[in-house]
């Protein structure tokens, strides 16, 4: 537990290796707190290295929030971090690529596995250009944001996505993901000026195979941000045949909700490929704008097979 302003925790690599840090990993149980202004801050020297279709060990600063990648004792592995009150702050920095993974699963080892970060009342999640939740099979990663901020910025210098702006991807590799946002919360995905491919992904991914899960909800005047150069929203993303499908949804409870995906060839696509559905729910005084392509079964070239519906109240 970590409380009070004036307590502060650095972790901190060279630029020999990222480091890594985990809450929950096969089969154990791991509880962070960090509360009434206390910080968090992580750092590393290292430069990544372009790598596909993963990170290299050592090519970037992993947090790991519930995770399963070994073992055969079938327990479940659960991760908990909780980030609450103004200037409280979960904070990656530094020259690795920063990546925050919550509820994944190796393969098939045995043993549920979920993840939940929780950031509220005024704090701050920052500093990530990565956010994978619900990793994997049987996995489940929660984000909550509560009347505070979660931010994903940057650009990928290495792994399967470098020289693009951040990501977000709720929900792949036949994993579940949901993204709750409330009274007020901000989530952003903002690429560096001039970087392209700032991105929000619900429902499976292209270099993981299978399908997933994502879910994101707004209610209580709470945004959700992707903005950059071909800055895009995927709901409903990719799938697999004999696997579950790619399973997206947005819901915008209403007044003061908004989703935007800002910039030069910005784009909106639900069900944006075969073996996925994609639903959009925009509730009375809720608000989704985009400067560019909203395709509903249609990937911004021709008709996608997947299965896409917006409903606007």
């Amino acid at each position: 537990n970590l409380s009070g302003a004036g307590s502060v925790v650095q972790v901190s690599g060279n630029a020999e290796m990222a480091p890594y840090v985990a809450v929950g990993r096969d089969g154990a149980v791991g509880n962070l707190h960090i509360t009434q202004g206390a910080q968090l801050l992580l750092s590393s020297q290292h430069v990544s290295a372009p790598s596909f279709p993963l990170y290299n060990n050592g090519e970037a600063l992993i947090v790991d929030v519930g995770r399963r990648s070994s073992g055969t004792d079938g327990l479940a592995s659960t991760g908990t971090v909780t980030v609450s009150g103004s200037g409280s702050a979960f904070v990656a920095s530094g020259a690795a690529d920063t990546l925050l993974q919550i509820g994944s699963t190796v393969g098939t080892v045995p043993g549920s596995t979920q993840g939940t970060v929780t950031v509220e009342a005024g704090a701050v999640l920052r500093g990530f250009q990565t956010g994978l939740l619900g990793s994997g099979l049987g996995a489940v990663g929660l984000l909550n944001v509560d009347a505070a901020t979660a931010s994903f910025t940057g650009v990928r210098n290495g792994g399967p996505g470098a020289g693009q702006g951040p990501v977000v991807v709720i929900g792949r590799g036949n994993g579940t993901g949901v993204v709750n946002l409330t009274h007020g919360a901000l989530l952003e995905v903002v690429a560096d000026p001039g970087v392209q491919g700032a991105a929000l992904q619900l429902g499976g991914t292209t270099n993981v195979p299978g399908g997933g899960t994502g879910i994101l909800n707004l209610s209580g005047g709470s945004t959700a941000s992707v903005r950059g150069d071909r800055a895009t929203m995927v709901v409903g993303r990719a799938g697999a045949a004999n696997q579950p499908p790619g399973l997206g949804f947005v819901s915008l409870a209403g007044t003061g909700d908004r989703v935007e995906v800002l910039g030069a060839g910005s784009r909106v696509l639900v069900g944006a490929a075969a073996l996925t559905q994609g639903q959009v729910t925009i509730g009375q005084g809720a608000v989704l704008e985009t400067d560019g392509l909203v395709g509903v079964a249609h990937d911004g070239t021709s008709d996608t097979q997947g299965i896409g519906t917006v409903t606007v109240n």
